[in-house]
């Protein structure tokens, strides 16, 4: 009986999702002409047709995937899981039928025999390259024998890892947001309250569109990286969980998925599905455009710059200046740098954004740097720590009282003489 380990299917099935959204998003004219819908399953797994393989009953914790690679993955097909120290196999000529479970992977022993073992260090990289270090269950294994020991940092972060081992779409500071994550634990768009449901499957296939390097139409997705249910392609409509009906941009607002806490719809000045960052964007570019037909070149300096949900991105500029903007492109607080300055290098506004969504928080607010990011050092009640630049805490650097801050290696060795909270130092 042929055996699957479960990290090296992990990859195989985000690629398919991204491959169905390139179709979906980069084909305007042809975007329509097919759908996946339960009436095409249906209709092509007819007995006049092809019927799907009898399905297995798994008796122990299933997991159901999409096993015969059709268009439309109707037919599916049950794995078992096998569990911890279970015998299993690495290669296999034969359909798998069973699988490693969640966190394991088949390593083959010295006795020959392969057996399902937790995963706690990162896939072999290629060319001998040295392992990931950053790697979710290395990062996990370190939390867990940190809470054995009774040495766990007041705010170490518990790394959420998927089945294969590597960082799941959502992460999360204790007490504080969550953020979308990439498979190797970078951030990327997508941000939200621990206590909001995150799934963030928007902002993880736009984040792998553009590694491949498209940059076409891309999904709308909602400021937490979730999906938006009203999506839009040139003028045309529909509702994800109904794609195959279609209506007219100006018809949206009578659609069952427009939430007018969420879509801008003004029927004297047609958005077209526009936010204000996006609206912004395409009347610069009319102009740009206007003025190339008068023979006359426009100059730019400061571009609104815009996330997949429409809105603003969190660092904008004007003219000499960086800042850090809010959904609506204001800016929060006073959080800014001077242009090609060691504050605007590596400027990202994580705090500052964060701060914006904790306002009203019981949990207290995170310390930020001038140029809104998180400063390194900070304090949950009494207790100090330092943190990176996500804002996760390094337990490796200690943790101590208020009073006594100054001695975390983190902290500037110069404090001002009115005793207020120093800035960060930019190098």
């Amino acid at each position: 009986m042929a055996k699957f380990n479960h990290a090296d299917f992990a990859i195989s099935k985000t690629t398919a999702v991204i491959c169905f959204i390139v179709t979906l998003f980069a084909c305007h004219h042809e975007v329509f002409s097919f759908y996946c819908t339960d009436s095409y399953c249906a209709e092509q797994t007819s007995e006049y047709m092809f019927p799907c393989p009898e399905a297995r009953n798994c008796t122990n914790m299933g997991y159901r995937t999409f096993l015969d690679p059709d268009v439309c993955n109707c037919c599916e097909y049950c794995f078992e899981y096998l569990k911890e120290n279970d015998t299993c196999t690495t290669m296999s000529e034969q359909k798998p039928t069973e699988m490693c479970g969640p966190h394991l992977t088949c390593v083959a022993e010295d006795t020959g025999v392969a057996k399902c073992r937790r995963i706690t260090s990162a896939p072999d990289e290629p060319d001998d390259k040295p392992k990931d270090p950053n790697f979710c269950m290395t990062r996990r294994y370190e939390y867990e024998v940190a809470k054995e020991k009774g040495t766990l940092g007041i705010a170490q972060m518990y790394p959420e890892c998927d089945a294969g081992g590597f960082y799941a779409p959502r992460q999360c500071l204790p007490g504080s947001v969550c953020y979308c994550s990439n498979l190797r634990g970078e951030r990327i768009f997508g941000l939200a309250l621990n206590s909001e449901y995150q799934d963030c499957a928007c902002a993880r296939d736009i984040a792998r569109l553009q590694e491949f390097g498209f940059s076409g139409r891309l999904p709308h997705c909602l400021s937490n990286g979730d999906y938006d249910e009203l999506q839009c392609v040139v003028r045309t409509c529909f509702c994800r969980s109904h794609p195959e009906k279609l209506f007219a941009m100006h018809a949206m607002n009578d659609s069952d998925c427009y939430d007018p806490t969420i879509h801008v719809f003004d029927e004297e000045q047609p958005r077209y599905y526009m936010r204000d960052c996006e609206l912004a964007r395409a009347r610069i570019e009319v102009q740009i455009a206007e003025a190339e037909l008068d023979d006359t070149k426009m100059i730019v300096a400061d571009m609104p710059v815009c996330d997949p949900d429409g809105n603003y991105a969190p660092i904008q500029t004007d003219f000499n200046r960086m800042y850090c903007a809010a959904l609506n492109g204001t800016q929060i607080e006073t959080y800014e740098a001077e242009k090609f300055t060691a504050a605007a290098t590596g400027m990202n506004c994580y705090c500052a954004r964060a701060r914006l969504l904790l306002d009203n928080s019981a949990t207290g607010k995170p310390k930020c740097c001038s140029n809104g990011n998180y400063k390194p050092w900070q304090c949950i009640g009494e207790t100090c720590f330092c943190v990176n630049s996500l804002g996760q805490q390094d337990p490796s650097l200690g943790q101590v009282y208020e009073d006594k801050v100054d001695e975390l290696p983190c902290y500037p060795e110069k404090k001002p003489e009115d005793g207020t909270d120093p800035d960060c130092v930019y190098e």
